[in-house]
């Protein structure tokens, strides 16, 4: 069983490499690794070219943003299971790829997440999203998986759509919401840490910015004719406080 893993950059040449060793240093796993640029200017293309015979492709084109980019990345992507790897994050430690794809070997099995830390720029950990087996109450609870430690088939990003790119910054969540609703399919958690995520990304740079990820969030119920529960911003809230260091 392949598994591709889809990196999405743009003026990343400063941090992307740690990435790109993490993905490569993988054991043991069948993987296809795709980087797709939004048309940089710093050096990236150049650290691209460097890695060109290890990669398995990578382009350097604009794009309409992050989820256009990933959506590009879906639709180039020929693994049965696929995975989202932002630049500047790594994986734990070198059998992660393979750790998941043993939970794909159960064909009702569609999508498989595990928990994920916030590191600062030393590569301390600042915080700890620990998530849990999913359930019906899963979303209502305010849970939700991360979206670099979820992993899914590629039949069912193709059979959803992939992402909504008017979504600005929680078509991630939107998408996950989406598939782990899929009938006829399971979901398994790993219950230990897959992803170093460094911190400093779009929908956690200030208050205004998690606002309106929260506002994205309840519009992801709406889209998937759900209704939201009033309390779903203080659940959310609440667990991304406790999450803290």
């Amino acid at each position: 069983m392949k598994i591709t893993v889809i990196t999405v950059a743009y003026n990343a040449a400063s941090v992307l490499e740690r990435t790109l060793q993490s993905v490569l240093a993988q054991r043991d796993v069948d993987l296809e690794y795709l980087v797709l640029d939004g048309g940089s200017t710093d050096g990236t293309v150049d650290l691209l070219k460097r890695y060109d015979n290890q990669l398995s492709g990578w382009t350097s084109e604009p794009d309409q943003g992050i989820y256009d980019a990933m959506n590009k990345g879906v639709g180039r992507a020929t693994g049965d299971v696929v995975a989202f790897l932002n630049a500047d994050d790594i994986y734990a430690h070198d059998r992660v790829l393979a750790q998941v794809v043993a939970q794909f070997a159960n064909p009702t099995v569609g999508a498989v997440y595990g928990d994920l830390v916030y590191v600062d720029a030393q590569d301390r950990v600042t915080r700890y999203w620990q998530v849990r087996p999913f359930s019906s109450r899963f979303f209502d609870q305010g849970h939700a998986p991360a979206h670099p430690a979820f992993f899914v088939r590629r039949e069912l990003l193709l059979q959803t759509g992939g992402f909504r790119t008017e979504l600005t910054l929680a078509a991630d969540y939107e998408l996950m919401f989406r598939v782990l609703h899929i009938p006829g399919f399971t979901p398994r958690y790993i219950p230990e840490v897959l992803v170093r995520m460094r911190a400093g990304g779009a929908s956690n740079n200030g208050w205004q910015s998690v606002l309106r990820g929260l506002r994205e969030m309840t519009l992801a119920w709406h889209l998937n004719s759900k209704k939201a529960p009033l309390i779903l911003w203080l659940r959310i809230l609440h667990h991304r406080f406790r999450q803290r260091k």
